[in-house]
């Protein structure tokens, strides 16, 4: 089939060019051509852009964030179009990471893309999380987002929870260094040319002299 799909486009071609080549010319034939064959390249284009599905990514501000991030997009795969991070309210920092959320606007700004972001209250239940998680995912969905890309490497069980919240809403997840040695995960983390910058430290494990 895609060798007969040529053929056809390569007759209709040369159906196109008998037909004008007596009343253009030889000059306006070459511009014929030419026209012809910058219209393949734009649709060609419009094509491969077409198909990378839209997607946002879960934003921690982290390594293995980044990293994740870097392997979606090198992978062709995905329109990657927003950052979705949550955070602390209250302390304006990231819920999961404890990052300052200045930082995490210049990481956004750095990468180009929008930052959407799920506020939450100081001690937040579960039930308010989910609510608000659900809010900004629906208003990810409306923008055509129908896929949300991960950082997470080992937790079957966040995994499964995820899997199943965003199914509920009609969304899919991905997950780029699923199950991967981390070993081989921080040697690409340093091959490819990121550094990891230590924010901050629980006091309950290094203190002040780290």
């Amino acid at each position: 089939m895609p060798m007969l799909r040529h053929t056809i486009q390569y007759r209709r071609k040369d159906f196109i060019e008998d037909r004008y080549r007596d009343c253009l010319g030889a000059n306006c034939l070459l511009l014929l051509r030419t026209g012809m064959y910058y219209l393949e390249k734009i649709f060609t284009q419009a094509k491969i852009t077409m198909l990378k599905t839209p997607s946002f990514f879960n934003w921690s501000g982290g390594k293995d964030a980044a990293l994740a991030l870097h392997k979606a997009l090198l992978s062709g795969k995905y329109d990657i179009q927003y950052l979705l991070t949550s955070f602390n309210s209250v302390h304006n920092r990231v819920s999961m990471h404890g990052v300052r959320r200045s930082l995490t606007e210049a990481q956004a700004a750095a990468i180009g893309l929008p930052l959407i972001t799920v506020e939450l209250s100081e001690d937040p239940s579960m039930e308010e999380y989910e609510t608000k998680m659900r809010e900004a995912l629906t208003v990810l969905r409306d923008k055509g987002c129908y896929t949300s890309i991960y950082g997470d490497i080992f937790l079957e069980d966040l995994r499964t929870y995820r899997e199943e919240k965003l199914k509920s809403g009609g969304l899919e997840c991905v997950f780029p260094l699923w199950k991967t040695d981390t070993a081989v995960l921080i040697k690409e983390f340093v091959d490819t040319g990121f550094k990891a910058v230590i924010a901050c430290v629980n006091a309950a494990f290094l203190d002040k002299n780290f």
